[in-house]
């Protein structure tokens, strides 16, 4: 139900989770579906980059009520407003549309 990615250098990852935590990771792009959290920032983290979900399949709602995640389309773009931990410096962009590629 919850994600950590910490200490990755140059990661591409697509996820789906109730939460989800970055933390000193660098040059890393991120693409989540975060249910009705917002993606968590904290410790170092440089050039990170924030995208919607990108990995569409014909189950998977079926695994997001199975593991609990809450499933409502206002929730779809949660990864745009991160969270930065309290005096934190994170260096992060949000995905551009243009840029966008469904897998």
């Amino acid at each position: 139900m919850s994600v950590t990615i910490d200490k990755c250098e140059k990661t591409q990852v697509s996820l789906a989770s109730n939460f989800v935590r970055i933390g000193n990771s660098i040059d890393c792009t991120v693409s989540v579906y975060s249910g009705n959290n917002v993606p968590f920032l904290y410790g170092d983290n440089k050039n990170i980059i924030l995208g919607p979900h990108n990995v569409g399949y014909t189950t998977l709602n079926d695994h997001l009520k199975k593991a609990e995640i809450p499933i409502h389309t206002s929730f779809v773009k949660n990864f745009s407003k991160p969270n930065l931990a309290n005096g934190e410096k994170s260096t992060f962009a949000i995905l551009e549309e243009a840029e966008f590629l469904k897998l």
